[in-house]
């Protein structure tokens, strides 16, 4: 074989080779079912969320607790207080009837619970606010078919006041690049 046979096959597996591993490392092409909106996400992984006193006087000083389990198995570090000025989003409490049980507004800005939750069981006030808080990370709601492996979920519960797998497959995906 000749030096010029031999870069031709060389080239040649190199493409091969490109076409095949290169979707597969990319990100885009892998099989999820979350959904993603860059444009909620905060571009840092120190994210704080301020409790009003609404909030603490309806439910609890340790209900918003269960924000930070977004913390496990991810890179976040999700943190609470009752400071608001010092945070990416504030926590509010309406005795408002929607229809709905809570609402992430502003670019995640703002998470306001309504009385609407007044029904629920303390898991599935917990899980509302767990999925609140997801939308305000850049969570959007996942696909029907893996309701039963996400706390982002459109509608129904898990009765799982923390993310599922499915919920820390797409944190993981969104903040990979955020140092």
């Amino acid at each position: 074989m000749n030096v010029k046979n031999v870069l031709r096959k060389s080239i040649a597996i190199a493409l091969l080779l490109t076409i095949l591993i290169v979707p597969a490392l990319s990100p885009a092409n892998h099989a999820h079912a979350y959904n993603v909106d860059f444009s909620w996400r905060p571009n840092h992984l120190d994210v704080g969320f301020g409790i009003s006193a609404g909030v603490i006087t309806k439910f609890g000083s340790t209900f918003a607790n269960c924000i930070t389990t977004w913390n496990n198995n991810t890179k976040l570090e999700v943190w609470t207080t009752s400071s608001p000025w010092i945070t990416d989003t504030m926590v509010y409490y309406s005795s408002s009837r929607t229809g709905n049980y809570g609402v992430a507004h502003d670019g995640g800005a703002s998470i306001t619970l309504y009385a609407d939750m007044d029904d629920l069981t303390t898991t599935q006030k917990r899980e509302t606010l767990v999925h609140e808080a997801g939308h305000c990370l850049g969570m959007d709601h996942t696909q029907p078919s893996n309701n039963n492996i996400a706390v982002m979920r459109e509608i129904g519960f898990n009765n799982k006041a923390y993310p599922l797998s499915d919920d820390i497959a797409g944190i993981n995906f969104l903040y990979l690049f955020v140092n």
